[in-house]
């Protein structure tokens, strides 16, 4: 839950990241996810596009779609026992907000 975004289901991460490419080419499944895991877990905003459109044009003519992040801000997931819990910190000019859900 901490790889993927809380909103629109897609990576935090954007998929041109050189780190995530190298990840994705590790063989074993567990060194495979733990390397994905490590790069997306800190990310706090969903990545959005680098140009903002919904296809990028590759070297040759062909299309390649682009990663269209939705650009929303990531709750902190926490687990006791059988239960998660999202919190979302929300900062406003002078007072913060916690929001406490339970999933």
């Amino acid at each position: 839950m901490e790889c993927v975004c809380f909103h629109c289901s897609k990576l935090k991460i954007n998929e041109s990241n050189s780190k995530l490419l190298q990840a994705r080419q590790i063989k074993d499944g567990k060194k495979r996810f733990h390397a994905v895991w490590s790069l997306c877990k800190g990310k706090t905003v969903c990545e959005c596009s680098d140009d903002g459109e919904d296809e990028m044009l590759v070297e040759g003519g062909e299309k390649k779609h682009g990663h269209n992040g939705c650009g929303g801000k990531q709750p902190t997931i926490r687990r006791e026992g059988l239960v998660l819990y999202y919190k979302f910190n929300e900062k406003s000019s002078e007072v913060c907000i916690i929001l406490y859900y339970k999933i």
